[in-house]
This record gives structure tokens, C-alpha cells and sequence, in this order.
């Protein structure tokens, strides 16, 4: 099995509604979250937090789809997706950024120059 291979559909750590995670999360694989972490996510893939879920830390990843509520900084090597119920307080550093009405945003965004 190749290292670079592509992450898959089946490939996602879920962390269910209750749980929650004092200390970092790591992985290659994308994340379903649910629950709380208390301190930094770095993820491989993608990034999908639940509407009820919470991070309280950095997240580091390379697609972030967010309807739940998320304070720290986000670092995404692509999209950062905030949802009508994502409240996301810190800054923002991705290559796009796609943020739905009634989504709450304190923080700067940082997004590449284009490559013309």
C-alpha cells in the first residue's frame, strides 16, 4: 500500500456527541466531530464538525466544513467551509474560503496571492 494514496471515504475517525478530547488530535485520516477538543486537531484530510461540536484550539488540516463552534486559529491547504450555524472565532490561513449567511466570523483571513 502506497503512503501517498489517497484518503478515502471509509478512512474517518468519528468522535460522537459526549465525547470530548483534552490534549491533541492527530491523524491522516478525515475527522467526523461531534464532540469537544480541548487543543490542537491536525488531520490529514477533512475536517467536518457536527453543529453541536467545539474546538477549542488550533486546527491545522486540509479541508475544514464547520456548522459547530470553533475558537483558535485554522490553518487549511484548501477550503475552510463555514456553515450557517458555524461560529468561528480567530484567524484564518487557506487557499479558499466559502462562508454561508448567518455563519459568525471574528478574525482575519489569510488566502494565497493568485499564481498568475
Amino acid at each position: 500500500m502506497e503512503e501517498n494514496k489517497a484518503i478515502g471515504a471509509k478512512d474517518v475517525c468519528i468522535l460522537a456527541q459526549g465525547t470530548i478530547i483534552e490534549g491533541s488530535l492527530e491523524t491522516n485520516a478525515n475527522i467526523r466531530l461531534e464532540g469537544e477538543v480541548h487543543g490542537t486537531i491536525s488531520c490529514g484530510g477533512r475536517l467536518v464538525m457536527a453543529p453541536k461540536s467545539k474546538v477549542m484550539g488550533q486546527i491545522n488540516c486540509k479541508e475544514m466544513i464547520s456548522e459547530g463552534e470553533s475558537k483558535g486559529n485554522v490553518k487549511a491547504s484548501a477550503l475552510v467551509y463555514l456553515q450557517a450555524s458555524a461560529q468561528l472565532k480567530g484567524d484564518i490561513d487557506c487557499e479558499r474560503l466559502q462562508v454561508e449567511q448567518g455563519a459568525i466570523f471574528n478574525g482575519q483571513c489569510t488566502m494565497p496571492k493568485d499564481k498568475a
